[in-house]
């Protein structure tokens, strides 16, 4: 009795060359005029609200992931409990309670996101959201002219 064995290959992509579907967040709704920032305890810091939808974040969670960013003309101080991250090319701070991030930009304006619904907050969406507000408001001056991005594509 002769036994022959095949062996089927079948190709295994692997991870790497897998193309990265790009996610996007989409601008739910904003920008409201808000009075305080959160996580800096009772202030009546005047900016802008707006809150984004992810289908879920970069580290691929199920669930919908709410982000409210809010986006003041002050510069914010760096408190003594808040841990600074890199987020690409962009330095975050995380605050005590972790479920937020702060952006300080050139002493001219902050940009804070609170991530409610989620286990930690995503720095890839924040680097990505980063990057398309320092071209929306440029010099910080006049806010009042411009937006939130409606769609923020996470790279």
């Amino acid at each position: 009795m002769i036994f022959v064995l095949f062996f089927l290959t079948l190709p295994f992509a692997q991870e790497s060359d897998k193309k990265k579907i790009p996610q996007r967040a989409f601008l739910e709704s904003g920008p409201l005029v808000c009075t305080g920032m959160p996580e800096i305890g009772m202030n009546a810091i005047k900016g802008y609200k707006g809150v984004y939808l992810m289908p879920g974040n970069s580290r691929g969670e199920e669930k919908a992931v709410s982000v409210t960013a809010y986006f003041t003309k002050t510069s914010v101080p760096v408190f003594s409990g808040w841990v600074a991250l890199k987020a690409g090319t962009s330095t975050v701070y995380r605050t005590s309670s972790g479920k937020v991030l702060i952006y300080r930009h050139n002493e001219n304006w902050t940009l804070f996101l609170e991530f409610r619904n989620t286990a930690e907050p995503d720095l890839v969406f924040a680097e990505s959201l980063i990057a398309q507000m320092v071209f929306f408001a440029r010099d910080g001056t006049d806010f009042e002219n411009t937006s939130f991005p409606a769609v923020v594509e996470i790279q």
